[in-house]
């Protein structure tokens, strides 16, 4: 016998339902890759090429920044080449190789911009997406997915800003994720491991030792995910 259709009531509450169960899973992930951008930004660096592709969530839905080949030190010496992928870079990254923490912030918010709508701020060819970000401002979320919640429509349009300056950033996103802005490491680091800085520690000596992983988690995860990628989990 057949399944009888749900009603355009039930219909709505199963979409309602199941964006609810979206945005949770995106809250979650879009929380671990803050937690570790407040850690790489609290240790000086600068990621210079956030990507999808450079963000692996692995089966257990630990969430890891991937490719450090990109990252400055913002207390040291510049950086020697511009650097980062046209769809996601900050449109100051297109005239310069020193940027700060407010350029990874944008391309988190290319990144939820995408995840919402399914499109990116701009399309095209790498020379017209660079040229399109010098020249205007990227669209307004809500203008090509009204359904986002209006708070995040706000954050991520405060992301995708033309100027560092008046880019929203950790205290705003810390703001949306309900952490608050006093002690953002607090929230997020050394919960099992104590004081914050550990964890900065612990990615500072695996930079020193060449490895391009970051993971949020423990040393052996660290391990394992470099596991993954040897075997091509990490692609793409």
């Amino acid at each position: 016998q057949a399944t009888p259709a749900p009603s355009p009531a039930q219909a709505q509450a199963q979409a309602q339902a199941q964006a609810q169960a979206d945005l949770g899973e995106l809250r979650a992930s879009f929380a671990q890759l803050t937690q570790g951008l407040v850690a790489l930004h609290a240790a000086g660096k600068v990621h210079r090429d956030l990507k999808p592709a450079n963000v692996l969530v692995t089966q257990q839905g630990r969430v890891v920044i991937l490719d450090f080949g990109l990252v400055i030190d913002r207390s040291t010496a510049s950086a020697s080449q511009v650097g980062g992928t046209p769809r996601y870079i900050a449109p100051e990254q297109i005239s310069s190789p020193t940027v700060g923490p407010e350029a990874d912030w944008y391309a988190v918010g290319v990144m939820l911009f995408e995840a919402l709508s399914g499109s990116r701020p701009f399309a095209g060819s790498a020379q017209s997406i660079l040229a399109a970000k010098v020249a205007r401002p990227a669209p307004a979320l809500s203008s090509v997915c009204p359904a986002a919640p209006p708070t995040l429509a706000t954050l991520v349009d405060g992301l995708l800003a033309r100027e560092p300056s008046a880019r929203a950033g950790q205290r705003q996103v810390l703001a949306w994720l309900g952490f608050g802005h006093h002690d953002p490491a607090k929230h997020f680091i050394g919960r099992e491991h104590g004081a914050s800085i550990a964890k900065v520690k612990i990615f500072q000596r695996h930079m020193a030792a060449g490895d391009t992983t970051f993971s949020v988690g423990h040393q052996n995860d660290l391990r394992a995910q470099r596991d993954q990628q040897r075997h091509g989990v990490a692609n793409g």
